[in-house]
Order: structure tokens, then C-alpha cells, then sequence
């Protein structure tokens, strides 16, 4: 690992260090479960109310939508 390390750098630069950047999804997963991780409830996927546009299923809201014609339902 070392040897793909430059540690030259001019005084004032800041040197970044990514350790997780050669893992794949699995050994993430596999992380997770070694270290006994709990995932958070907002991981998971949960009903709540949409409405479909333009072939997307976009969440209900005062933000935008639905317009009128757009039904909602809870998926």
C-alpha cells in the first residue's frame, strides 16, 4: 500500500487519505456484518405517498405535486 503513496507535498498543501477507496460493495457488506454495524430504519424502504409523472414515481409534497389529474397512493 505504501509504495502507491506520494508523500511529497509543499509546505501549506493538505494531503488526503482515502482508505476505503479500493473496496468493493461486498467487502462493505461484509464489514457491516463482521462488526455487528446496525443500519439505520431510513436504509430500508418504506410506503409512503407518490404520485407517477413522465414515468417517474415522485414523492407527494408542497414542493410540487401532484398536479391536478395526478393521483396519489401509498406504495
Amino acid at each position: 500500500l505504501w509504495n502507491l503513496y506520494n508523500g511529497r507535498h509543499a509546505p501549506g498543501e493538505h494531503v488526503r487519505v482515502f482508505p476505503l477507496s479500493n473496496w468493493t460493495e461486498l467487502d462493505v457488506w461484509q464489514y457491516i456484518a463482521r462488526e455487528g454495524i446496525e443500519l439505520p430504519q431510513i436504509y430500508f424502504a418504506h410506503e409512503r405517498e407518490v404520485f407517477q409523472r413522465a414515468g417517474m414515481w415522485l414523492t407527494a409534497g408542497e414542493w410540487g405535486g401532484p398536479k391536478d389529474g395526478e393521483s396519489v397512493e401509498k406504495r
